[in-house]
């Protein structure tokens, strides 16, 4: 009995594991600040692009370019970026990325996948967490998006 629940309890690990899809994104400055409202000389409010490029531990690997908007209001930090991602083979995602956080150089948000183009297009809907951490003038990140089995299946199928 013992030997039983124990090899359940694998394989229902590996079952949880094998949902995960595991990003690593990273960029190059700050990105570029396109307008600039400021309230007064501490509080601002800045529509803001920047982009970057991906891997994923499925191989997965591209660019992406993103646009929103960055708000700096009494020392706290709130990031609602739109991005597209795309792979190398020339399929897209875009997915929203909201951060609010103290730390302008580092935080942690959730990633919210609107939609995308061939394997992609199986993950809609799908929630992630990331963190990123900032390093002189680069960022990078690391994103895990639990996604539900049958998505996670139909998007490995294509692999």
């Amino acid at each position: 009995m013992l030997r039983a629940i124990i090899i359940y309890c694998l394989l229902f690990t590996y079952n949880s594991w094998s949902k995960d899809i595991v990003f690593k994104m990273e960029g190059s400055g700050r990105g570029i600040e396109y307008e600039v409202m400021s309230l007064d000389e501490k509080n601002k409010v800045i529509l803001y692009k920047t982009e970057g490029n991906f891997k994923t531990d499925l191989d997965l690997y591209g660019g992406m370019d993103c646009l929103g908007v960055f708000k700096k209001i009494n020392s706290a930090a709130d990031l609602d970026l739109t991005c597209e991602f795309v792979d190398q083979n020339n399929d897209k995602m875009w997915a929203s990325l909201i951060r609010k956080t103290e730390d302008i150089d580092a935080g942690v948000g959730r990633v919210f996948i609107i939609g995308g183009t061939g394997r992609w297009k199986y993950l809609s809907g799908s929630d992630c967490k990331y963190a990123v951490k900032l390093n002189k003038s680069i960022w990078f990140t690391s994103t895990i998006c639990d996604i539900e089995e049958y998505k996670y299946l139909k998007f490995i199928e294509r692999l």
